[in-house]
This record gives structure tokens, C-alpha cells and sequence, in this order.
């Protein structure tokens, strides 16, 4: 482990972070990281909606996708962003308003499960995050959904649990180096993975 933080702090990595199950902490502690939030997992089951103003995610979409991930991630992750939806094209939908994406989701078929995220909207518009994920269990009908959720996202806890998604085990999300806050947690719905964030 020391070796990969050397690693990435000479490569110029100013920070560094992770999720960390709670019996990992105390040597994540002793590296050097610092706690950041509860990064709270939930599972869920896919079943039938009807939900008509979602489209299927296009191409053409990408450009707003990215706008909007960047505005509330803080960073560039058009490279994973594009991956996903070339790898599962059948899990990613927008919201749009005359043209313009106001929110997205994406999902990633797993072993044993459809792993949701991320899943970003604006934070003044938990209707629209709401049809995202409907639309998304819909796309999924009778699979075991899986999301990771970053504490501070109460309307996203909310939805997933009037959807009947249950609790699991969550995770601490851990910094090392420069810790500021990126982008806007509050659109935040779903992080992508807990090694992406």
C-alpha cells in the first residue's frame, strides 16, 4: 500500500481515495487518510415501470452527460463515463429539457447483480432523479440492483427506500493528501464504483 501512495504522489496525484470496510480503518489511519463521509450501500430488485419522459442515452448525449458529471464530481471522467456506456449501453438514460441533459444514470451488469451509477441530477430536481431510477429498475426487471450512495444525498436515500431498497453494510469514504470538497455532492444520486467514486 505504501508503495502504490508513493507511487501515485510522484506520478503528481495530489489526492488519494478510497472506501474502506471498518475493520480497514485504523491501518488506512496509520497511511496517512483521513475520513470523509459514510459511503452507504443499499440493494433493491428491478421491476416494471412506465416512464416516458427518460430517453435511452445516445451519443449525442455524452457532451451534456459529461457537463453535468463534471459539475458535480468535479473532474473530468469522460474516459470511464464513455466506457460504461459502450460497455452497457442498455443501463444508461437522460433526463433532458429542450435539448439540454439535467440529469443521467448508468448501470454495469455484475456477477450477481446490476451495479447503479453514477447517477447525477440536479439537486433541485429529485422528480427527474426519481424517473431516472425508475427507468433503470424498469430496464432491470427481476435482477438484484446494487448502489453505493454518498451520505450527504438524503433525497437519494429517500427514493431508493419508497422504491424498496434496503440497507447494507456501508463503507468510509478515506483522503490522503489534498482533501477539498470537488464539484457539488448534493447532485450525487449514485457514485460510478467505490474504487471510482
Amino acid at each position: 500500500m505504501s508503495r502504490a501512495m508513493e507511487h501515485l504522489t510522484d506520478s503528481g496525484a495530489a489526492s488519494i481515495r478510497l472506501d474502506s470496510v471498518e475493520k480497514a480503518i485504523p491501518l488506512y489511519e496509520r497511511l496517512g487518510f483521513r475520513a470523509e463521509y459514510a459511503s452507504l450501500r443499499f440493494s433493491g430488485l428491478g421491476i416494471a415501470f412506465d416512464v416516458p419522459d427518460i430517453e435511452e442515452m445516445h451519443a449525442s448525449h455524452l457532451g451534456g452527460v459529461l457537463d453535468l458529471d463534471a459539475t458535480y464530481f468535479g473532474v473530468n471522467r469522460e474516459r470511464m463515463l464513455k466506457r460504461v456506456f459502450e460497455d452497457f449501453p442498455e443501463y444508461c438514460f437522460v433526463a433532458c429539457e429542450k435539448g439540454v441533459v439535467r440529469g443521467y444514470i448508468m448501470a454495469k451488469r455484475g456477477e450477481s447483480n446490476v451495479r447503479i451509477g453514477p447517477w447525477v441530477c440536479k439537486p433541485s430536481r429529485a422528480e427527474l432523479a426519481r424517473s431516472l431510477l425508475k427507468r433503470l429498475m424498469d430496464a432491470a426487471v427481476g435482477e438484484r440492483l446494487w448502489i453505493g450512495v454518498p451520505e450527504g444525498n438524503r433525497a437519494s436515500v429517500e427514493i431508493l427506500t419508497e422504491h424498496g431498497f434496503s440497507g447494507l453494510p456501508s463503507s468510509l469514504r478515506m483522503c490522503y493528501g489534498e482533501c477539498s470538497v470537488l464539484g457539488d455532492p448534493r447532485g450525487r444520486f449514485s457514485i460510478g464504483a467505490p474504487d471510482k467514486g
